[in-house]
Protein backbone atom coordinates (compact mmCIF):
# COMPACT_ATOMS: atom_id res chain seq x y z
CA UNK A 1 0.00 0.00 0.00
CA UNK A 2 2.80 2.38 0.86
CA UNK A 3 4.57 1.59 -2.40
CA UNK A 4 1.40 2.12 -4.43
CA UNK A 5 0.85 5.49 -2.74
CA UNK A 6 4.41 6.52 -3.47
CA UNK A 7 4.08 5.42 -7.09
CA UNK A 8 0.89 7.48 -7.44
CA UNK A 9 2.75 10.57 -6.23
CA UNK A 10 5.87 10.08 -8.35
CA UNK A 11 6.50 9.90 -12.06
CA UNK A 12 9.76 7.96 -12.18
CA UNK A 13 10.04 4.60 -13.89
CA UNK A 14 11.72 1.71 -12.11
CA UNK A 15 10.33 -1.16 -14.18
CA UNK A 16 7.63 -2.02 -11.66
CA UNK A 17 5.21 -4.77 -12.60
CA UNK A 18 2.82 -7.17 -10.95
CA UNK A 19 4.29 -10.43 -12.19
CA UNK A 20 3.03 -13.01 -9.72
CA UNK A 21 5.18 -15.66 -8.08
CA UNK A 22 5.02 -19.43 -8.39
CA UNK A 23 6.91 -21.49 -5.81
CA UNK A 24 7.25 -25.10 -6.93
CA UNK A 25 7.30 -27.96 -4.44
CA UNK A 26 8.58 -31.48 -5.03
CA UNK A 27 7.82 -33.14 -1.71
CA UNK A 28 4.41 -34.16 -0.33
CA UNK A 29 5.30 -32.96 3.16
CA UNK A 30 6.42 -29.59 1.80
CA UNK A 31 3.17 -29.25 -0.15
CA UNK A 32 1.15 -30.08 2.96
CA UNK A 33 3.13 -27.58 5.04
CA UNK A 34 2.68 -24.94 2.35
CA UNK A 35 -1.09 -25.51 2.37
CA UNK A 36 -1.12 -24.94 6.15
CA UNK A 37 0.94 -21.77 5.76
CA UNK A 38 -1.32 -20.47 2.98
CA UNK A 39 -4.38 -21.06 5.20
CA UNK A 40 -2.73 -19.24 8.11
CA UNK A 41 -1.70 -16.30 5.94
CA UNK A 42 -5.20 -16.08 4.44
CA UNK A 43 -6.49 -15.31 7.94
CA UNK A 44 -4.25 -12.21 7.81
CA UNK A 45 -5.25 -10.99 4.36
CA UNK A 46 -2.75 -12.75 2.10
CA UNK A 47 -4.10 -14.17 -1.13
CA UNK A 48 -2.25 -17.28 -2.25
CA UNK A 49 -3.34 -20.49 -3.90
CA UNK A 50 -2.03 -24.04 -3.54
CA UNK A 51 -2.02 -25.62 -7.00
CA UNK A 52 -1.55 -29.07 -8.46
CA UNK A 53 1.04 -29.62 -11.15
CA UNK A 54 -1.40 -29.14 -14.06
CA UNK A 55 -2.43 -25.69 -12.82
CA UNK A 56 1.22 -24.78 -12.25
CA UNK A 57 2.03 -25.74 -15.84
CA UNK A 58 -0.81 -23.52 -17.08
CA UNK A 59 0.89 -20.59 -15.34
CA UNK A 60 4.41 -21.56 -16.40
CA UNK A 61 4.46 -23.94 -19.37
CA UNK A 62 8.28 -23.98 -19.45
CA UNK A 63 8.21 -26.25 -16.39
CA UNK A 64 6.65 -29.05 -18.43
CA UNK A 65 10.05 -30.54 -19.32
CA UNK A 66 10.69 -31.11 -15.61
CA UNK A 67 7.11 -32.08 -14.73
CA UNK A 68 8.17 -35.30 -12.97
CA UNK A 69 10.15 -33.28 -10.39
CA UNK A 70 7.14 -31.37 -9.05
CA UNK A 71 3.98 -32.20 -7.10
CA UNK A 72 2.50 -28.72 -7.14
CA UNK A 73 3.14 -25.21 -5.99
CA UNK A 74 1.98 -22.05 -4.31
CA UNK A 75 0.96 -19.14 -6.52
CA UNK A 76 0.76 -15.54 -5.36
CA UNK A 77 -0.75 -13.45 -8.15
CA UNK A 78 -0.18 -10.17 -6.28
CA UNK A 79 3.62 -10.45 -6.11
CA UNK A 80 5.38 -7.45 -7.61
CA UNK A 81 8.87 -6.91 -8.98
CA UNK A 82 10.92 -3.86 -9.86
CA UNK A 83 14.41 -2.52 -10.45
CA UNK A 84 15.28 -1.85 -6.79
CA UNK A 85 18.55 0.04 -7.43
CA UNK A 86 16.72 2.11 -10.07
CA UNK A 87 14.00 2.88 -7.56
CA UNK A 88 16.55 4.07 -4.99
CA UNK A 89 18.35 6.24 -7.55
CA UNK A 90 15.03 7.77 -8.61
CA UNK A 91 14.15 8.55 -4.99
CA UNK A 92 17.46 10.36 -4.52
CA UNK A 93 16.97 12.30 -7.75
CA UNK A 94 13.33 13.22 -7.04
Amino acid sequence: RVMHGLMAQSSFNFSHQQAGKLVMLSDANALKAAASQVAFQAEHGCEQTVLGIDACLEIEPALATARQRWLGGVYTASEEVADCPGFCRALVDE
